[in-house]
């Protein structure tokens, strides 16, 4: 899967490095190449579920192709994330990841 996620920010945690907003908007891009090509995009919204998990809610639709047909598509995905840096003392940080969608 190749994707591109866009994280929403509250103005004051974007001017400290205070803890991340209660709820935080999401909007993605995803490609699925596999029997058939998917090209969704996608919202969102994630949640703070402890001191280092956020859990994300989301939605996506597109179009998928298959042996020269198109069609719909659509899921939705249900995605924890562990912070490996929740007191987010890099810019950039690593984390885990799982899902259902």
């Amino acid at each position: 899967m190749i994707g591109l996620a866009i994280v929403g920010r509250s103005a004051s945690a974007q001017v400290a490095r205070t803890a991340p907003a209660r709820l935080q908007p999401e909007l993605r891009a995803d490609a699925f190449i596999a029997r058939a090509t998917t090209l969704q995009g996608g919202v969102g919204a994630a949640f703070v579920a402890g001191r280092s998990v956020r859990v994300a809610l989301l939605a996506g639709g597109g179009r998928a192709w298959q042996g020269g047909e198109s069609g719909p598509s659509a899921r939705v995905d249900v995605i924890a994330r562990l912070l490996l840096d929740p007191e987010r003392r890099s810019r950039w940080g690593l984390y885990a990841g799982a899902g259902a969608g």
